[in-house]
């Protein structure tokens, strides 16, 4: 699939609490986990503590919910503890009836910085399907 294949930009999926879906090639490059570590997990572990901690993901999850998208700039999290600059835009896909849809193609993007001032920009699309982990 060509999305697995890019390795220019982190692509994923989430579902609707958060918890990633997918993930392709540009996002092991970046953020550090192999696909079978991050699968299931929730996608909060990219956000500094104090965003966990005043509850930002599952802030930005409820509004991309609410109002179809939601923006937001700041730093996030590798695997190895180290952090990055990130735009971050959350898309929840909806079917003609207004519901959450199943699976479809990545909303997902964040270009890889090739200088250290470089941003990043991350699209999420929310998915009602759950994980079997």
């Amino acid at each position: 699939m060509f999305v697995e294949a890019v390795r220019d930009y982190a692509i994923f999926m989430l579902d609707p609490q958060g918890h990633v879906g997918t993930w392709n090639a540009g996002a092991q490059l970046l953020k550090g986990y192999r696909e079978e570590e991050i699968i299931g997990k929730h996608f909060s572990q990219f956000y500094p503590e104090s965003d966990r901690k005043a509850h930002k993901p599952e802030r930005e999850l409820e509004i991309g919910a609410r109002e179809g998208r939601v923006e937001d700039e700041g730093g996030r999290v590798r695997k190895d503890g180290s952090m990055f600059w990130a735009n971050v835009v959350i898309t929840a896909l909806r079917d003609g009836g207004g519901h959450l849809t199943g699976p479809s193609s990545p909303q997902v993007s964040l270009q890889l910085p090739c200088l250290l001032s470089t941003s990043i920009r991350l699209e999420f699309a929310l998915h009602p399907w759950h994980l079997s982990t």
